[in-house]
């Protein structure tokens, strides 16, 4: 487990010398890429089930249930996180709720811009 976003995912897969790895919604292939690629993904799920491989062997026995809440709140501006007790607050009432049974994730969301010229 590490924190939030691609670029704690990529450092942790190469500190552990992993080959696969995953942070929602991209899917690690070492292999072929440095980075999560979705068409990468895909083509390897259609590869497997094109050699008659078993997509999930063994899933019962490795994986366990984790429930996601995913709450989308709209603001006005994007003030740093610290500087809003209100929210302080609310996270930490969740963390208090869910104990070491969970974790609570509060970010703004990555804007991506793509320039053509």
């Amino acid at each position: 487990m590490t924190a939030v976003g691609d670029r704690y995912v990529s450092a942790a897969l190469d500190e552990r010398k992993c080959m696969l790895g995953g942070n929602s919604p991209a899917i690690y292939f070492r292999e072929f890429l440095p980075t999560g690629d979705g068409l990468l993904t895909a083509l390897q799920v259609l590869s497997m089930l094109r050699s008659g491989t078993s997509l999930f062997p063994g899933w019962r026995l490795c994986s366990n249930a984790n429930p996601q809440l995913l709450v989308n709140v709209e603001v006005k501006h994007r003030r740093p996180l610290e500087d809003c007790p209100g929210i302080q607050g609310e996270i930490q009432k969740a963390r208090a709720e869910l104990g070491d049974q969970g974790r609570v994730v509060v970010r703004y969301p990555v804007r991506n811009h793509f320039c053509v010229s």
